[in-house]
């Protein structure tokens, strides 16, 4: 599977023994776990992605561009944060005005949304113009994005605190903040039931972001809005987000909203 060769070891490891073990030893094994894989991460990562985000750094480096610049052109790269791209400053808005000025942030399948932190500094600042973010540990299961991400981060004079992780199986976020898990839930749900909000219940954070989108990568509705806000009312309703409460929720474009507050 040379398409993602890049990916996290641990997580191709379980992928494909689970398959197997479904399937045993014959290309349906295979094909299953390239499925699984692309749910992941290939639906969102056009093949020239990291090269073209490696030559954007490597002007930044040359050029001693750190965090007042325009990101604009990295968050267009991945399709998750290119369709969030005309809100950004909206998006951050909202979420801001539902929490203390945040030091630390968690950032969880981060896909491309580290190169974002400009945007998040300048709404930060608007509100609050001494504010600043110390630390950002972002996690997703990319070999290649970890490295951009830190190179990233060190232009931005932040700790290099990007890191590759099995969120469902072998993830130990560090405490922060608040952690985002930007359209998350629905990729690990649909990879192992319960997963995403064990994930949850597994913070150490004050204040979690959790977003759901509305619409498909291909701005398909599919009732998509509708189910993801039913599964988030049971969840919360069940207890499975405990001990979180919600605070605060919108609809931005096609990203539903969650604030919740320990």
């Amino acid at each position: 599977m040379k398409k993602y060769e890049a990916l996290h070891p641990p997580l191709l490891a379980r992928i494909t023994a689970e398959e197997r073990a479904k399937h045993g030893e014959n290309p349906k094994a295979e094909k299953s776990a390239k499925t699984r894989l692309h749910q992941l991460y290939g639906a969102y990562n056009s093949p020239n992605t990291y090269k073209k985000a490696s030559a954007l750094l490597d002007a930044w480096e040359k050029e001693n561009i750190g965090i007042e610049a325009d990101s604009a052109e990295f968050l267009r790269l991945h399709a998750s944060t290119r369709e969030r791209l005309p809100f950004y400053p909206q998006f951050y808005r909202f979420i801001l005005d539902h929490m203390p000025p945040p030091a630390s942030v968690l950032d969880l399948g981060c896909g491309f949304n580290p190169f974002a932190l400009p945007i998040i500094l300048k709404e930060l600042r608007a509100k609050e113009p001494h504010a600043d973010v110390r630390n950002y540990h972002a996690l997703d299961i990319c070999t290649r994005q970890a490295t951009l991400i830190n190179r990233f981060l060190k232009l931005c004079g932040l700790p290099q605190s990007a890191d590759c992780a099995d969120l469902i199986a072998h993830a130990q976020p560090s405490p922060a903040d608040v952690a985002f898990l930007f359209k998350l839930i629905p990729v690990l749900e649909a990879q192992a039931n319960g997963s995403g909000f064990a994930l949850v219940r597994s913070l150490e954070v004050n204040h979690l972001v959790i977003t759901y989108p509305t619409k498909s990568l291909t701005g398909k509705e599919k009732g998509m809005a509708q189910h993801y806000r039913q599964a988030f009312q049971n969840a919360l309703s069940n207890g499975q987000l405990a001990p979180f409460n919600l605070q605060a929720e919108a609809q931005i474009n096609n990203e539903q909203i969650y604030i919740l507050k320990r």
